[in-house]
């Protein structure tokens, strides 16, 4: 490196560490708050491996696979877990909570009920509440990361640490 192209350098290092220090510095999202899955990323082998083995190597990425449905859901239990999502979304928790727990007491062998319950007691600070309907998901769909997910998110906030 010359000495004459030290200062655009030393510009582009504080640019980096400035924009690392600025997302650290952002609020924490809602996401966290909603227990659905991620969107399935679709991946481009690389065209040119044969050409260069060094990019062919760094263009692998591992996508993990969706998640398996936990169990073939009835059409009107569908149609109640969209209605009280839908009221979670609204900010309506009561309806929400009524109608997840008229889910659970129907299908308790669906996650996704206790997950959303789960959330939502974590967000009234209910926390064993949200603790003992996030296991209850996990449970009920041991393949589903996002209830694992959800599950430690609520086990930190009670300082749980070696659970989360």
């Amino acid at each position: 490196m010359r000495f004459a192209d030290a200062p655009r350098w030393s510009l582009l290092a504080a640019l980096c560490c400035a924009g690392v220090m600025g997302c650290s510095l952002l609020p924490e999202s809602k996401a966290e708050d909603r227990p659905t899955s991620p969107p399935p990323v679709a991946v481009k082998p690389a065209t040119k491996a044969a050409s260069a083995p060094a990019s062919a190597a760094s263009a692998v990425v591992v996508v993990a696979p969706k998640p398996e449905p936990e169990v073939a859901i009835p059409p009107a239990a569908q149609r109640a877990f969209d209605d009280a999502r839908r009221a979670m979304r609204s900010n309506r928790m009561d309806e929400a909570e009524r109608g997840f727990k008229g889910l659970i007491q129907f299908h308790p062998e669906l996650g996704g009920p206790h997950a959303n319950l789960g959330v939502i007691y974590r967000q009234a600070n209910k926390l064993p509440e949200a603790v003992a309907e996030l296991e209850l998901a996990v449970k009920a769909n041991p393949r589903q990361p996002v209830y694992f997910n959800q599950l430690g998110i609520t086990y930190r906030l009670q300082g749980q640490f070696a659970k989360a």
